[in-house]
């Protein structure tokens, strides 16, 4: 987990200047200061991230760039602990360094700070599958995913298209595909003959509501019994009864997925139908708040309360919320296609079934 985070302006004049920091403990001095701004300007002084070792601190820092004489530049820098890895913070410092950037001027800039951090400490928390969720409720990269299982392109045209569709001329690719390179969903790689990096597809994503399997293994099995069992058993078949797989439904599970509280109460029910007193005492919660997370689940359809005893409910797993990767084999025939109509050129084709293969046999 991150020790802290800092914002600190250049000043022609005075050098580098502390504007917030969180937390109020956290030991920075002057120097050190001075050093990663130091860093950022020897790298030819581009805007972007840049992650660091300076003597005894560990940073990764994102920097807005040189720019003319008496005009801002600022940086805004997370200290980690010595044996966190700085790049796996490249995609979401960057992407809240510049929303937080925008505000650096205005009276409640310390409070962003401090939401900055909180949000960005959740991420070295995230699981596989959460980190895949996030994808999937970010509209833009949802949208090169879908792209990219049509069919593999250069990152130039990928840029292009996607500028198209957004009517933007400010997108960011390489930072757009961050985390698809970093979940093995798509790959990048040179060709002969086209200019830059190409993209391909090499595993897809099944977004789904799947019944919860240890909770009916242990119904079979007669490790849950009675009435409990038969109504649990029920609400399992009555939920399937009616599931039919959705841009919405996707949505949910990806929402449910991401959210820590929501996604702490399921990986719990998914082994154990439980109370909430019992559930308060494994996620070290109150009740109450887990009550509140319970109750948002139910509204999604996916938990049920089953009364066993006057005054004492219990709840199960209707539907259990999964996000899994699989090798997509229909590509195979889509590279085979479009190489035979022209779309594709032989070199792509050909290291696009080699990708493939690489994949399939790893």
């Amino acid at each position: 987990m991150p020790r802290g985070i800092v914002a600190v302006k250049w000043d022609d004049t005075q050098g580098t200047i502390l504007r917030a920091k969180h937390p109020e403990d956290l030991q920075l001095t002057a120097d050190e200061m001075m050093r990663i701004f130091t860093s950022h300007a020897m790298g030819e002084g581009k805007a972007g991230f840049m992650s660091m070792k300076l003597e005894t601190m560990n940073v990764a820092s994102y920097y807005t760039g040189l720019a003319a004489r008496g005009e801002p530049q600022h940086y805004i820098a997370l200290i980690l602990g010595s044996n966190e890895d700085a790049g796996m913070f490249e995609e979401p410092l960057t992407e809240t360094a510049r929303d937080l950037l925008k505000s650096i001027n205005k009276d409640n800039f310390p409070d962003l700070l401090i939401k900055s951090y909180e949000k960005l400490s959740i991420y070295t928390k995230l699981t596989d599958e959460q980190r895949l969720a996030l994808i999937v409720l970010d509209p833009t990269r949802k949208l090169i995913f879908k792209k990219l299982s049509d069919g593999c392109m250069s990152k130039i045209e990928l840029q292009e298209w996607l500028e198209q569709e957004l009517q933007t001329h400010e997108t960011d690719t390489d930072l757009l595909l961050i985390p698809l390179l970093r979940a093995n969903l798509v790959k990048k790689a040179v060709v002969e003959g086209i200019t830059g990096d190409c993209i391909f597809l090499v595993r897809d994503m099944l977004i789904t509501f799947a019944p919860p399997g240890k909770i009916i293994t242990k119904i079979l099995k007669g490790e849950i019994e009675g009435e409990i069992a038969r109504t649990s058993r029920n609400e399992i078949l009555d939920f399937f009864k009616e599931y039919k797989i959705s841009d919405d439904a996707t949505t949910g599970v990806a929402e449910i997925l991401s959210d820590m509280g929501t996604y702490e109460i399921v990986s719990r029910l998914r082994t154990n139908i439980s109370d909430k007193e019992e559930l308060a005492k494994q996620m070290n919660k109150p009740p109450s708040e887990v009550e509140k997370l319970v109750k948002k689940l139910a509204k999604s359809g996916i938990i049920k309360e089953i009364t066993d005893k006057p005054g004492h409910k219990l709840y199960v797993l209707k539907a259990d919320p999964q996000i899994s990767v699989f090798f997509p084999e229909y590509m195979i025939d889509n590279v085979r296609t479009k190489w035979a109509s022209g779309e594709l050129s032989k070199e792509m084709a050909i290291k696009y079934l080699q990708l493939l293969r690489e994949e399939f046999l790893a």
